[in-house]
């Protein structure tokens, strides 16, 4: 049985910032704190195991526990705490429970891609925060921060625009990592600003999964090199104090030269480039881990990896996969060393463009194909964000890294959190609609789906409470099934209501009025309404 309570009180908590996420919670939802309401502990066990978190609810004693190994693993219980009551206007049913749960893998890594004016960029920072704490609460343990996106900028370390975006991104820094995540950041191997000399340029990718986004620079030119390095010192130089954990190198898209000093870029320009780069870090930051990407690695690039990884052994962390099915060879090869194996599922643009441009992404069943593939040898994520329209994703996914947990299940406990009063059954089937319509293509659309997944989103919507019908993850829901309707049935994004649809949508992301000035790349993360 189920004992109500409208009213809370934590009674001890051995960790501020637990504390004040479970209150922030809780009174937004309108609960009131009060010394008779239901008794929460928050405490740090250091005898449990790191990340791991144990629940104990007593609705008949007004009293439940919280207890993790360490900050994370009570976030985590936190997180859970919440999930499990059954949650009403203004208060909550709370059933007895007793849980202990601790994660399967060890990097559980949210990308905040933040670049071309998206949200991880142009975003207040105490919203961008917040995000990330919720999606704390579903298990991540790591953020991955581009401190300093050169694709937008110019070579000016003086520019204002340019330190006020690495202050910010500083000041997000120090936020994640106060609360015990892993702190992850770029290093660009021959990545360059925008008014790098054309000189300098490298070879183009001959392979289009590879891309030639930005300016990379042949770093087997002499100029180049030096180009590069300078640049890259500049970056440690201002980067180097913060509490960064991870290092991470990344070799096409952008990045890559295909001249013959360079080739192959994956296992040559780009790995000796990154092990120079490296040492330098080490000698500042004797405590850096290091990840490689292999991002499009084809079969040569990889086994001159492995060759190199088994000479030199400085590699802490590989991350593999594709725009489709993850790569083979990985899967057919151990890591040189038990060097863990990270994936990096591509949450944001598969499929549909502009990337959030109609709303929500929700891709359970691709993801769980995906996820079947890998969840034998892969020891973490990196879950690529270009905003916050992947919300369902980002959870799924974290889910998966957490206990291996259905895609389905993770779908209805997000339900019931965020989307009380809605049938979880209900907005299941409004995931798959939206799912088997996630195409750019009109004649590619199932008949009927599209109207038949508004029908169902105005149904769910009718059953929200006022503060759930508001907020902005239902909101991306609801504006997709919308928009939906528009662009395949309607084959229009210019009506009324598709227009002001896609208004609402750019209002949600905080995106800036539209300019020929934020670059072309800002229109493959707007939604498609340029005014």
């Amino acid at each position: 049985m189920d004992r109500e309570f409208q009213s809370f009180h934590i009674t001890a908590s051995s960790d501020p910032v637990a504390g004040r996420i479970l209150r922030e919670r809780l009174t937004e939802r309108g609960l009131a704190e009060e010394q008779s309401g239901l008794k929460i502990e928050l405490a740090v066990k250091p005898e449990l195991a790191a990340e791991s978190f144990a629940l104990h609810c007593e609705p008949e004693r007004a009293h439940a526990s919280v207890a993790g190994g360490d900050l994370l693993g009570l976030l985590y219980g936190v997180g859970k705490f919440l999930r499990s009551q059954r949650w009403r206007a203004g208060g909550f049913g709370c059933s007895a429970l007793k849980l202990a749960e601790k994660p399967e893998r060890r990097l559980r890594q949210v990308y905040c891609a933040g670049h071309f004016h998206n949200f991880w960029q142009v975003a207040p920072e105490p919203v961008q925060r917040r995000c990330l704490e919720d999606l704390v609460l579903w298990g991540a343990n790591s953020v991955h921060l581009l401190i300093l996106p050169v694709i937008d900028f110019d070579d000016d370390w003086e520019n204002p625009q340019l330190k006020a975006q690495m202050d910010k991104m500083a000041a997000l820094v120090r936020s994640f990592a106060a609360i015990g995540l892993k702190i992850s950041t770029d290093v660009y191997v021959n990545q360059s600003f925008r008014n790098t000399p054309k000189e300098l340029y490298a070879r183009p990718n001959t392979d289009p999964r590879r891309g030639n986004n930005g300016r990379n620079v042949c770093i087997s030119k002499p100029e180049g090199h030096e180009y590069v390095m300078r640049n890259f010192r500049n970056y440690l130089e201002r980067v180097r104090d913060l509490p960064i954990h991870f290092w991470r190198f990344w070799p096409y898209d952008e990045g890559g030269c295909t001249c013959e000093a360079c080739s192959p870029w994956g296992s040559n320009g780009f790995l000796r480039t990154a092990e120079e780069m490296a040492r330098e870090i080490r000698a500042v930051r004797p405590d850096a881990r290091f990840i490689v990407s292999t991002w499009t690695f084809d079969r040569q690039e990889w086994e001159g990896l492995a060759a190199r990884m088994r000479e030199n052994p400085w590699i802490d962390y590989v991350v593999a996969d594709g725009h489709g099915d993850f790569p083979r060879w990985p899967l057919e090869h151990e890591l040189p060393g038990g060097v863990p194996l990270i994936t990096f599922p591509e949450i944001s643009m598969w499929g549909l463009g502009p990337w959030g441009g109609f709303g929500a992404t929700v891709l359970p069943r691709h993801f769980t194909g995906l996820w079947n593939q890998v969840k034998g040898k892969a020891q973490g994520c990196m879950l690529y964000s270009e905003g916050i329209y992947e919300d369902l994703n980002k959870v799924i996914e974290l889910q998966f890294y957490w206990n291996d947990r259905p895609a389905e299940a993770t779908l209805r406990e997000y339900a019931d959190y965020e989307l009380y009063g809605a049938d979880p059954e209900e907005f299941l089937a409004l995931c798959r609609l939206l799912e088997l319509d996630h195409v750019n293509d009109p004649d590619a659309a199932p008949a009927g789906l599209a109207q038949k997944a508004l029908a169902l989103a105005k149904k769910l919507d009718a059953a929200l409470p006022e503060a759930g019908r508001r907020s902005w993850r239902w909101r991306l829901i609801y504006l997709r099934a919308v928009l939906d309707v528009e662009r395949l049935v309607g084959r229009t994004v210019q009506s009324e209501t598709a227009v002001a649809a896609l208004r609402e949508l750019i209002a949600l992301y905080g995106l800036p009025k539209y300019s020929e000035e934020l670059g072309p790349m800002h229109r493959a993360i707007r939604p498609p309404l340029y005014e």
